[in-house]
């Protein structure tokens, strides 16, 4: 099982977590109990989005983090919604 440790922040609150990686079909990313114990974020469950600030997702590499959008975005040229 393949996994990557990406710093997840949210106004003045970082978090280290492991996100696991496979195919998800049309999903793009899935949330567990932990991040969401972690982060409480507030949630419109009838249009399936998380509601409040933006969460910012970086990648945890040679010391210079570029943000996971950017670097999707360059390699890939996927923009996550």
């Amino acid at each position: 099982m393949h996994y990557l440790n990406l710093l997840v922040s949210c106004r003045t609150k970082k978090n280290s977590k492991h996100f696991y990686v496979t195919n998800l079909g049309s999903d793009q990313m899935i949330l567990g109990y932990p991040w969401l114990h972690t982060f409480n974020p507030n949630i419109n469950w009838p249009n399936c989005k998380l509601i409040g600030p933006a969460m910012k997702i970086e990648t945890l590499f040679h010391g210079h983090y570029p943000t996971l959008h950017e670097a999707l975005k360059k390699k890939w040229g996927i923009i996550p919604t």
